[in-house]
């Protein structure tokens, strides 16, 4: 989907559901993450800007997706957005609500037999946005979103302080 179609698509799911529905976001690569080992297989690239990741494209170890991405027309421009980079929880809050707001009930890396293995690397990385963002649930910093997001009550009911801002 592009950006425009998912947002739309959490907006309607979201205001379906009844006032205790469950939302689930299950095995989704989380925008965030430094790799990408999902699409391009390359690092960094769910935060390159969309031109530059299509041109970047060229250096994926990935055998028909190298191949796809050669010339930047209207056309392949849309099918490289639709593959997709990611998802952050900027989407939910754009969508939905602000996280503060929302009630985040579970995550698969809170469950041992469906938690991903996650390098050292990875955990000192998680570990570092935790700290660069501590309103946030920590299940926004997997490297695959895979959470569930309950419609009523809020987890908190007020903003998270921003002093922690380290700029």
């Amino acid at each position: 989907m592009t950006i425009a179609e998912r947002l739309e698509s959490l907006r309607q799911a979201w205001s379906l559901l009844p006032s205790d529905g469950m939302m689930a976001i299950v095995e989704t690569p989380n925008r965030l993450w430094y790799r990408d080992d999902h699409t391009a297989m390359l690092p960094f690239f769910h935060w390159l800007p969309d031109e530059l990741a299509f041109a970047y494209s060229q250096f994926s170890t990935r055998d028909n997706f190298r191949e796809l991405y050669r010339d930047y027309t209207a056309g392949s421009k849309e099918h490289f957005l639709r593959r997709g980079r990611g998802m952050s929880f900027h989407e939910i809050e754009v969508a939905i609500a602000p996280t503060y707001e929302l009630k985040i009930i579970s995550s698969l890396s809170q469950i041992d037999q469906y938690a991903r293995h996650v390098s050292d690397n990875g955990k000192h990385y998680k570990s570092t946005l935790r700290k660069l963002f501590p309103g946030i649930h920590h299940a926004f910093f997997d490297e695959y979103l895979d959470l569930v997001i309950r419609k009523g009550l809020a987890a908190q009911t007020k903003k998270p302080d921003d002093s922690s801002d380290p700029a």
